[in-house]
């Protein structure tokens, strides 16, 4: 192979490596417009929240509650970044709040749900 053959595919990881940076990217969006396009929003406390809407993050085979509880968050924070954007991500923001954890021999499992909420 010679050293032609890999031009073009280093120019397209390039080119991609451009496209990213600049923020120029749908994934890498503040706020994707979903959330107002599929749910209904209410403004709550400062915050604009899903009505009725939620997400949940969960995990499984941690040493340690507190982990498992973190990672549960991660998830659940992960799926609405995805869906809505960065400013729907903060779980600390998101209304009614559900979390469970509980012990399977000796790891911890831990789900969260709640309803994701961005600033007003």
């Amino acid at each position: 192979m010679s050293a032609m053959d890999f031009s073009r595919p280093l120019a397209m990881c390039f080119a991609l490596g451009v496209i990213l940076a600049s923020g120029s990217a749908p994934a890498l969006a503040n706020d994707t417009g979903l959330a107002k396009a599929l749910h209904v929003l209410r403004a709550q406390h400062g915050n604009i929240c899903a009505v009725e809407h939620t997400h949940y993050g969960e995990s499984w085979s941690y040493r340690s509650k507190a982990k498992a509880k973190r990672r549960a968050i991660a998830v659940w924070r992960g799926l609405v970044v995805a869906e809505y954007g960065t400013d729907w991500g903060n779980y600390r923001r998101s209304k009614a709040r559900h979390e469970s954890c509980w012990r399977s021999g000796r790891k911890w499992r831990c789900k969260v749900e709640s309803r994701p909420c961005r600033r007003r």
